[in-house]
C-alpha cells in the first residue's frame, strides 16, 4: 500500500497506464478484425471450367463479355462468368453516357473492387441506349443473358460480328484460357505474399481469387486476359 499521497498518485497513474495500453490494443486488434483485406472472407471454393455458362444463343468476346443480339437496332452486353467469379461482387461503372457513341476497344466497363479497377474494352461499336446499375457477384445463377449490364445501338455490326465467337466456338478458346489462368495464379503464388490465396487444393482458380492480388497482379491481369484499352 503505497504511504504518501505522491506514491499512490504513481500508482493510480501506473495502474492508468495498463488500462490504456491494454485498451488500445484491444482496439487495434478490433479495427484489425474489422477492416481485414476482404480475401480474409471470402470463401475458399474453387470454380472449374464446366461452372462457367457457354449459353447458344450468345456471342463471346475476347475481352471476357457476351452479347445477345436480339433485334438489328439492340445488343445486349455483359461480363462472362471467367470474369465475375474472378472478381465476385463488385462496383460496375458504365464509361460512355447514354446516347453517346464508342468505338470497339475502348473502354466500356470499369469493375472497382477494393480500390483496384479493370477496363473492360467494348467488344463492338455503337451507341449506348441503357445500361444497369446493378452489383455483380460472381456464381449469380440467374440465365447469363440476364445479368447484362449495357445496352447498345450497333454501328458496325456486318463488319464487326465476324470477330466475335459463337457458344460452341468459343468452347475450345475458353478451355485455352483456363489453362492460362492457372499458369498466371501459379506464377502470382511465386510471390510470398499472395502463396496459397487464389489456388484451392486442387489447383483450381478460387473465386474471387482477383481479390487476393496486388496492384502488380492486378495490372498483370489486365494485360493478359483483357488486353491495353485504347
Amino acid at each position: 500500500m503505497p504511504e504518501t499521497l505522491h506514491q499512490f498518485m504513481l500508482v493510480t497513474k501506473g495502474y492508468e497506464y495498463l488500462i490504456a495500453v491494454a485498451f488500445l490494443a484491444l482496439f487495434v486488434m478490433l479495427w484489425g478484425y474489422l477492416h481485414r483485406p476482404e480475401v480474409q472472407s471470402l470463401a475458399v471454393r474453387a470454380f472449374r471450367l464446366q461452372d462457367i455458362r457457354l449459353p447458344s444463343g450468345l456471342y463471346f468476346h475476347a475481352g471476357h463479355t457476351w452479347l445477345y443480339h436480339p433485334s438489328p437496332s439492340r445488343i445486349r452486353i455483359g461480363l462472362d462468368d471467367f470474369l465475375s467469379l474472378g472478381t465476385g461482387r463488385v462496383g460496375v461503372h458504365v464509361r460512355p453516357k447514354r446516347g453517346q457513341s464508342i468505338e470497339y476497344g475502348e473502354p466500356l466497363l470499369h469493375l472497382n473492387v477494393n480500390g483496384q479497377t479493370l477496363r473492360v474494352p467494348a467488344p463492338v461499336s455503337g451507341t449506348v441506349t441503357a445500361f444497369s446499375r446493378r452489383r455483380l457477384s460472381g456464381g449469380d445463377e440467374a440465365p447469363l443473358k440476364h445479368n447484362w449490364l449495357i445496352e447498345m445501338k450497333p454501328s458496325r455490326w456486318d463488319q464487326e460480328e465476324p470477330g466475335l465467337m459463337s457458344a460452341g466456338d468459343s468452347r475450345t478458346w475458353l478451355i485455352a484460357e483456363f489453362e492460362r489462368l492457372r499458369a498466371f495464379l501459379a506464377n502470382q503464388l511465386e510471390r510470398p505474399a499472395l502463396a496459397g490465396a487464389t489456388l484451392a487444393d486442387g489447383g483450381e482458380p478460387v473465386t474471387g481469387f482477383l481479390l487476393a492480388l496486388d496492384d502488380q497482379g492486378w495490372k498483370s491481369f489486365q494485360h493478359e486476359f483483357l488486353g491495353q484499352v485504347k
